[in-house]
C-alpha cells in the first residue's frame, strides 16, 4: 500500500539546527536539497496499490538508498550499515537516526526489492 512521502514526517527540516555542526556545503547534503523528491514520488506513485498491502517505505528513503549505493558502489549490507552510522546519507533519505535503525529489516529485502524494481534485469 502506498503512503505518499507528504504524509511522512520530514524528519530533517531543522536537521541544521538540531545537528549544528552539519556541513551545509557537503556533497549529500547540496544534492538532497537540489532534488525533485516531491517529482519523483508522484511519478513512482503509479506502481503502489493505494488501498492494499503492507505500507510502502518512504519513496525518498528507498530512491535516496538505491542512489547512495550506486553513488558509493556498495552492497546492500553495506550500504544498510553506512545509512545507520552517516549521518548525510540520513539526511539524504530523510530518515532520523533512531528510523535509521529500524528501518531496514535484518535480510535486506528493502534495497533487493527496490533494485528489482528500479533495474530490472534482462
Amino acid at each position: 500500500m502506498y503512503i505518499s512521502d507528504d504524509k511522512q514526517q520530514n524528519f530533517f527540516e531543522d536537521a541544521l539546527l538540531l545537528w549544528p555542526n552539519l556541513d551545509k556545503e557537503h556533497f549529500l547534503i547540496k544534492l538532497a536539497d537540489n532534488i525533485n523528491w516531491d517529482n519523483i514520488t508522484n511519478k513512482l506513485s503509479k506502481f503502489y496499490c493505494l488501498d492494499n498491502g503492507r505500507p510502502s517505505k518512504p519513496t525518498r528513503a528507498m530512491i535516496g538508498l538505491l542512489l547512495v549505493q550506486r553513488y558509493y558502489k556498495l552492497s546492500d549490507r553495506e550500504t544498510t550499515q553506512l545509512l545507520q552510522e552517516n549521518i548525510y546519507v540520513q539526511y539524504f533519505c530523510n530518515i532520523s537516526i533512531v528510523q535509521a535503525k529500524q528501518f531496514i529489516d535484518p535480510s535486506f529485502q528493502i534495497i533487493q526489492k527496490c533494485n528489482h524494481n528500479c533495474y530490472p534485469q534482462n
